[in-house]
């Protein structure tokens, strides 16, 4: 009965312990606007297993997520793959589930936009696949898979929906937006 307990209570450890310490990601990012730099990183985990690895670029160091979501400037989020265990379908559907809790339960604004956001998935996800979402105001969210450009999509309004799955008051997982914070 103790070993069970003893592996239990490891586990647990295992699933709080912060997960930013195995996480590469590139310290800056070459886009239109200049260079951004690496604010913070982490993984997106869930029973035990990583699916991704995202991070935060910006131009100047911020902790404050309300001030990104809402900054009209350039930033990006990259996100690393580390599964297999992640389909299109699955993509899809985390990704509109996040769009639903950073706004409220309030798409219909952006519905088209993210919509076109979903169709950049089809092409297909795997193990090793990185994705890169730049925001340029006035121009939109780009989204770039294994350095090859997809789409633009959207307006300010998008952006903060969009970085909102990660940095809204319901993000996706609450240990990814700190570590994304640099916190």
């Amino acid at each position: 009965m103790n070993k069970y307990l003893i592996s239990l209570v490891s586990a647990l450890l295992l699933l709080s312990a912060p997960v930013s310490a195995n996480v590469i990601m590139p310290p800056t990012l070459d886009i239109n606007e200049g260079q951004l730099s690496l604010n913070g990183a982490g993984s997106r985990t869930k029973i035990f297993m990583s699916l991704y690895d995202g991070g935060l670029y910006l131009s100047r160091p911020n902790n404050n997520a309300e001030q990104i979501m809402n900054a009209d400037e350039a930033m990006a989020i990259r996100l690393n793959i580390t599964s297999s265990f992640i389909s299109i379908e699955a993509m899809k559907e985390a990704t509109l589930a996040g769009f639903v809790k950073s706004t409220n339960d309030n798409i219909a604004p952006i519905e088209d936009d993210i919509n076109a956001l979903l169709a950049t998935f089809e092409q297909g996800i795997g193990d090793g696949d990185t994705y890169q979402f730049s925001y340029s105001p006035g121009q939109g969210v780009s989204v770039v898979k294994n350095n090859e450009s997809l789409a633009t999509i959207g307006d300010l309004t998008f952006k903060k929906a969009f970085f909102g799955i990660w940095l809204s008051d319901h993000p996706v997982q609450e240990s990814l937006k700190q570590q994304m914070l640099g916190n």
